[in-house]
């Protein structure tokens, strides 16, 4: 990691990262049962003990001087992260062993390897290291480093096989790695066959006084039978147990690789072989008891009249599988589970395919002995259909299950038929009820054949990724950054053996951060050809570009595409979409002629040969980052890791990139307005629109005028919505500013044409400024034409400023066109409608905008000219203000003008007119205000008029006479509505006669006027 280059001083320290305090762990877990292994099997482990966690800090010296890195001595080292190491011991299995064959590191093998000489793990082990292994013999000694260094935790573990080491790398983010081990349990065979015997397993499963079920030894049956059968057929297995099941849920699963199965007869545990035939192999053979112990017909049996002495029962075709898969752990392929299977293609092209589940035997590590077992498995299930089932007296009381006897039955059509007894009932009679199964010679026995085992690819998972290759790093626009608005993306790639990388970023090139990975190579590369400027789309160029750095591939599409922006690339800050992509060589391609060009706001160019080029897809990564952030450089580390996820490089190994943040985003255009529209509500127009959605505060500038660019500024509000206050074209977008001066609109500001921006209802008071000569006052430097009858800006020097009067082109505007000037009305203009009452309030201005220093003479045809005014509509502009009074007659004070309804008592108005150009002056040419009064109702209910009549007060005087409406609530035949006196702006009186004589009557009434 470089320094900051600069002068004789060093970088100053950098924060150091967070240290972590303990390991974290793979498994540690109080009360699991220790797993015995028998035979050689793959197991994990659990942890015991650790200790001495030990945090080494992974610094880099950060270097001063020159760019050759010499000059000024070292710079101070920065802390960048930590190695972490721990000592450990890891439980295994239930011991004594004969020890560990082989050890895995997650997916990767590593027994032979040694570890550094600085951090041991458990590596050394196979190759004689020094860390310690304890085989799990009873009297086995402490760890003789907890012995020296902790003597109170220094445990013997009797009976317990288990592995420590010092000092075992746990990498930088101190995480134990997953180990698994593959261990030489217990009943290995021989040296050759490093399986268990199954006779040998299940003998020491049920009788072991340490581990095993308590079972007497001397309630087990022989046991040769069953051993020859399995050792003559090569039978062997490997079980790891560890789970809590029953000794007896166990043993039915290590019986179903054998073939086998028990029967508990005479007070003697018997395994029988369902083996039928002769077989010879590994120095022993097995000879089958299938000679029949009775001859059974008719006069043996025992059946109820009229019903048939033996019953059989044939399963269906459709019953039985004739595929059987054996799913086992192939010790050819790191213990990985496999698939064995067995098919019957005669029956299969007979009757159709009719699998089985897959039979779990992670037992069976051996490829052949799974497909022998499957086969077994296949031809019991097929061919033994016929289940007979019989009555016998008790003088045959001494069969047991797994005699053969013959069956001679002549309505069946049985002549002496084998069968194997499967299970015998007794009834309280002492009547036997027998069930058995047909025994056709050969079934129970399969040929072996040659199988060819799967090795597995011993992949190389610490292969060098390489580094990255030079990336493409850019700022991606705010359209296409899922709602952040601020983003760099990263198009990355490497090497044959490289996956990813990690991605670390940091402000400072001292404290990195770790913001994410990318996985898989981007698209990227270089422009091999100059791509002039164009117009979009462009038919006329074409896009030369050489991504071999990337292995990458360019497709092309349909028009259809490019135009959706399907095929978007980044072109040296240009974003284009392409039409056709056309080979040119390795990894060179032309692209066009069919270009969408300055997508997503980007500006269209001319780009050089070299040019950075990305195809812009989800192999991109983004960085959001913040605003903070823009005009500081930003520094990135990727980090490589292989295919396969590891040999990951460190922060130590690596230069970063430097990119220096632009912010582009902010500059981009907004949204364009969508859903223009007006109504009316309360006489007044009211625009609204669809707000638009920005990962920038967002609000919204409203402009009259012929065009957007000429229009006067009306004002902006942040909501969705705006009062207008008088006819013409009405421009709306979405605008953004900040502090730092960016400012951005929408690409295109929607129009509306308003006639009849005001529908007045009852106007109080209209004023035209203009039409009365501009009568009120103005604030330096605004001042009055007469001869164009309008208020402009003046100069913004002192008139005795100027050192020589005739040397000046002008006295009104000397010293360049000032900022800020004022025109208010006259007082006499002020609007007092005698009440605080809600009001409909609008202004209208006319502006333009002029420089009076161009001289006439400059004008080269002076008839060609369309106006001697210029277009300065930018540089200029004019501000509404207005000032309320309540009834208390007192000015609230000066704030800027919004149309709309205001409840006040008096009115009075201003114009502020600026520019930003000394040589431009803002020209306000007319000026009109309206306040409208909205209709009013007063109403009074269940009012007693007594027979002299009643007088009835407004509560606020009214502008105008209302009408008045009377309603009689009780009313006579005859009763007549008779005002004494005419309604006036403050009351009425009310009188009910009735043949001319006053009457009381009660009445509703209603004003209706303004």
């Amino acid at each position: 990691m470089g320094g900051l280059f600069g002068g004789g001083g060093s970088a100053p320290s950098a924060p150091a990262p967070q240290r972590l305090s303990g390991v974290r762990m793979q498994s540690s877990t109080f009360g699991l049962p220790k797993q015995i292994v028998y035979g050689r099997h793959r197991i994990t482990g659990n942890i015991l003990w650790y200790g001495d966690f030990v945090a080494t800090a992974q610094t880099s010296q950060a270097a001063s001087g020159g760019k050759g890195g010499g000059g000024g001595g070292g710079g101070s080292p920065q802390v960048t992260g930590y190695q972490y190491s721990a000592s450990v011991a890891i439980g295994l299995c239930e011991g004594a062993v004969g020890g560990i064959v082989s050890i895995w590191e997650g997916k990767k093998q590593v027994n032979g390897i040694q570890g550094s000489p600085t951090t041991n793990n458990f590596k050394g082990l196979l190759a004689g290291g020094g860390q310690a292994k304890f085989n799990g013999v009873p009297g086995q000694s402490p760890w003789a480093y907890l012995s020296s260094r902790y003597p109170a935790q220094a445990l013997n573990y009797p009976g317990l096989a288990y592995i420590a080491a010092t000092r075992v790398d746990l990498g930088t983010n101190a995480q134990l790695p997953n180990y698994s081990f593959e261990m030489q349990g217990m009943a290995q065979y021989s040296a050759a066959i490093v399986d268990a015997n199954p006779r040998d397993l299940i003998y020491d499963f049920l009788t072991n006084a340490k581990h095993g079920a308590l079972f007497p030894s001397v309630q087990v049956g022989d046991t040769a039978q069953f051993s020859n059968y399995c050792v003559a057929n090569g039978i062997f297995i490997s079980a790891v147990v560890d789970a809590q099941k029953s000794a007896a849920e166990w043993i039915l699963q290590w019986l179903k690789c054998c073939n086998s199965t028990v029967v508990y007869s005479d007070g003697l545990l018997k395994f029988v072989p369902y083996g039928d035939e002769v077989v010879t192999g590994n120095g022993v053979t097995y000879t089958p008891a299938i000679a029949p112990i009775y001859d059974l017909d008719d006069d043996a049996f025992i059946a109820d009249t009229g019903s048939d002495p033996v019953t059989v029962v044939r399963k269906a075709q459709s019953d039985t599988p004739n595929s059987i898969k054996v799913e086992f752990a192939n010790r050819g392929n790191f213990y990985n589970p496999e698939l064995a299977e067995a098919l019957d293609q005669a029956n299969i092209e007979a009757y159709g395919l009719r699998p089985a589940s897959p039979e779990k035997l992670s037992e069976i590590c051996n490829t052949s002995i799974a497909r022998h077992v499957a086969q077994l498995i296949l031809q019991r299930g097929l061919y033994i259909r016929n289940h007979y089932e019989f009555r016998l007296p008790w003088k045959y009381a001494l069969l047991e299950p797994m005699d053969v006897v013959t069956l001679t039955d002549s309505a069946l059509g049985l002549n002496r038929e084998p069968v194997r007894i499967v299970s015998i009932e007794e009834d309280e009679f002492g009547l036997l009820t027998v069930s058995a199964e047909e025994l056709p010679i050969g079934v129970a026995a399969a040929a072996r054949y040659a199988q060819q085992a799967g090795s597995g690819f011993a992949a190389n998972y610490n292969v060098d990724p390489g580094n990255v290759n030079a990336p493409v790093i850019f700022e991606a626009p705010d359209l296409l950054t899922a709602g952040t608005g601020l983003e760099v993306w990263i198009a990355a790639s490497g090497g044959a053996s490289w996956g990813g990388c990690e991605v670390w970023v940091s402000r400072d090139n001292a404290t990195y951060q770790k913001v994410g990975e990318i996985h898989g190579a981007a698209r990227h590369g270089v422009l091999t050809a100059v791509l002039a400027a164009g117009n979009d789309p462009d038919r006329t160029n074409a896009l030369a570009v050489d991504i071999s750095v990337s292995g990458g591939q360019l497709t092309g599409g349909t028009q259809a595409d490019a135009d959706a922006l399907n095929t978007l690339c980044y072109v040296d800050g240009e974003l284009i979409a392409y039409q056709r992509a056309t080979l040119t060589g390795t990894g060179k391609y032309t692209l066009g002629t069919y270009l969408r060009r300055g997508a997503y706001g980007t500006t269209i160019g001319a780009h050089n040969k070299g040019g950075l080029f990305a195809r812009l897809d989800q192999a991109i990564f983004g960085y959001p980052f913040t605003a903070d952030m823009i005009g500081l450089p930003l520094y990135i580390k990727l980090l490589s890791f292989n295919q396969f996820g590891s040999a990951r490089q460190s922060l130590d190994m690596v230069q970063p990139v430097t990119y220096n943040v632009t912010g582009i985003a902010l500059k981009s255009p907004l949204p364009n307005v969508a859903g223009l529209s007006n109504a009316y509500r309360n006489g007044q127009t009211l625009l609204s629109w669809q707000p638009v959605t920005d990962f920038r505060s967002v609000d919204y500038e409203v402009r009259l005028g012929v065009n957007w660019q000429t229009a006067i500024v009306q004002g902006r509000t942040p909501l969705h919505e705006f009062v207008v206050a008088q006819s013409g074209t009405y421009w709306v977008a979405a605008h953004f500013s900040n502090a730092s001066g960016v400012t951005a609109y929408s690409a295109t500001a929607q129009s509306i044409a308003i006639g009849g921006g005001v529908l007045p209802a009852n106007i109080v008071a209209s004023v035209d400024e203009a039409v009365t000569g501009w009568r009120g006052s103005c604030t330096t430097p605004a001042f009055r034409d007469p001869v164009e009858n309008a208020v402009k800006l003046g100069g913004s020097a002192l008139f005795s400023g100027i050192p020589l009067i005739s040397a000046a082109n002008t006295v009104e505007y000397y010293g360049g066109i000032a900022t800020g000037g004022y025109y208010q009305i006259p007082v006499s203009h002020e609007i007092d409608i005698g009440t605080a009452q809600a009001c409909n309030v609008s202004v209208s201005v006319q502006a333009a905008s002029d420089t009076p220093f161009g001289s006439v003479a400059a004008i080269p045809v002076f008839s060609a000219q369309a106006s001697v005014a210029g277009n300065f509509s930018g540089k200029s502009s004019l501000a509404i203000e207005i000032d309320t009074a309540q009834n208390n007659l007192v000015w609230q004070g000066w704030r800027p003008f919004v149309p709309g309804q205001y409840v006040a008592r008096r009115f009075r108005f201003r114009v502020k007119l600026d520019s930003n150009d000394p040589s431009v002056s803002t020209i306000l040419s007319g000026m009109s205000f309206t306040v409208d009064m909205p209709d009013r109702v007063d109403t009074g209910t269940a009012l007693a008029v007594p027979a002299a009549g009643k007088a009835i007060m407004f509560a606020t005087p009214f502008q105008i006479v209302p009408n008045v409406q009377i309603t009689i609530l009780n009313p006579q035949a005859g009763d007549v509505i008779a005002f004494p006196a005419q309604p006036t702006t403050t009351s009425f009186t009310v009188q009910i006669t009735n043949a001319g004589v006053g009457v009381a009557r009660n009445i509703n009434w209603l004003a209706k006027g303004y």
